[in-house]
């Protein structure tokens, strides 16, 4: 079996068991004091299916396939305690990006600190369209949405991965909804609310 298939068949494997997996991951992270992230299980997942076409999984098993994802959990936990999501909750920013823009503002590098800019603001949209996705539609949906453009997968790839049927329709759905009801306004209205003070500063 290629790891590409084997990749494929864990994806399945997480499609089956995605009530137990997220019970399982929050009872730890209860245990541990850690505040529950639903995005650091699903980039969990995304990393190990990358990793996995990479370098192949030796244990295939079922049980093999929950004890690599937990320990890859648990890792993302340790290594990433609060993700870009937390942060724009929480109006507490800490980005290199951000630092780099302050030093390039200083030292009167204009073209360069827009630059930086820009580039914030090209992560922040992904961010900002990504959160309004996850706050308006189902988890399995929009769990299908995030492979699709994260992933960059064809539809035929995303069926093939999920064994979801429909994930066109699901897909299109959701990006219609995002395209009616989030205009790039609205993304620079609260991109300017998080960062408008420390950029203009």
């Amino acid at each position: 079996m290629s790891n590409e298939e084997i990749a494929t068949e864990y994806l399945n494997w997480v499609g089956q068991n995605l009530d137990s997996l997220r019970t399982r991951m929050q009872r730890y992270c209860t245990s541990q004091h850690i505040d529950w992230d639903e995005d650091i299980l699903s980039d969990t997942y995304l990393r190990i299916y990358e990793k996995i076409c990479k370098t192949g999984l030796s244990d295939t098993t079922p049980n093999g396939m929950l004890n690599y994802t937990f320990m890859s959990f648990r890792t993302n936990c340790k290594r990433e305690p609060q993700y870009a999501r937390n942060r724009l909750r929480d109006l507490n920013i800490e980005d290199d990006k951000l630092n780099d823009l302050y030093e390039q503002y200083i030292s009167g590098q204009v073209g360069e600190r827009e630059k930086l800019v820009n580039d914030l603001f090209k992560d922040y949209s992904t961010l900002y369209i990504m959160y309004k996705a996850e706050e308006q539609f189902p988890r399995e949906q929009y769990n299908l949405f995030k492979l699709k453009f994260m992933c960059n997968l064809t539809f035929k790839e995303l069926r093939k991965k999920t064994g979801v049927k429909g994930c066109r329709d699901i897909v299109n759905r959701i990006t219609s909804w995002l395209k009616e009801n989030v205009s790039k306004e609205d993304i620079r209205e609260s991109f300017n609310e998080v960062f408008g003070s420390l950029i203009e500063s």
